[in-house]
């Protein structure tokens, strides 16, 4: 998924804590759903820290905090909680995984790899992109083997993937359509 809005630039060299993300909005749900438009072209303009934030916390922020031997609760369901989903923001400064329990992004390479997210040549001019992976290793206990875990997967994505759908569009952000890409294609990169 790649996305644009023309906003302030995020420039990022390291790892960044992100601004509280905007849990208000001038549109509500029906509105933002009524005027959504698939876009395939964008000014080129970087997205703003803010936007960057809301979204990420849209896609799997956390919305309680955890207490005890209780996890925190995300914006995202998973299955059992098992918050296996990792959401990765592609930049031209490189990749960076977000990290819910403090609301930042951490840096994993400087290599822009963005022209590997999908099919379409315009994915390498998209000012940012977004992976969501999902971390099996956060699904241990006996509920998840794993091939279910895949299958708990197979849900969790798409899950975590409308949230930010609905952010993009209740925040009148751009975006084209969700592109597909082998694993391997972007773990080789």
């Amino acid at each position: 998924m790649v996305f644009v809005k023309d906003k302030e630039t995020v420039t990022m060299k390291n790892d960044l804590v992100l601004p509280a993300p905007q849990t208000d909005s001038p549109f509500t749900l029906m509105q933002a759903l009524e005027t959504r438009r698939t876009t395939r072209k964008w000014s080129g303009e970087a997205v703003s820290e803010q936007d960057l934030s809301n979204l990420l916390w849209a896609a799997c922020g956390i919305t309680k905090e955890k207490k005890g031997n209780t996890k925190s609760k995300r914006t995202a369901p998973s299955a059992c909680n098992a918050q296996e989903i990792r959401v990765h923001v592609l930049l031209e400064s490189g990749v960076y995984r977000y990290e819910e329990e403090d609301h930042s992004l951490v840096r994993i390479t400087a290599q822009d790899i963005r022209e590997y997210t999908g099919r379409q040549k315009l994915m390498k001019s998209a000012p940012v992109g977004l992976v969501y992976v999902a971390d099996l290793s956060r699904m241990n206990g006996p509920m998840f083997r794993n091939e279910e875990a895949q299958r708990f997967c197979a849900w969790s994505i798409p899950a975590s993937s409308a949230r930010t759908c609905i952010c993009i569009a209740l925040r009148q952000i751009s975006r084209p359509p969700f592109s597909r890409s082998s694993p391997g294609t972007i773990l080789d990169a």
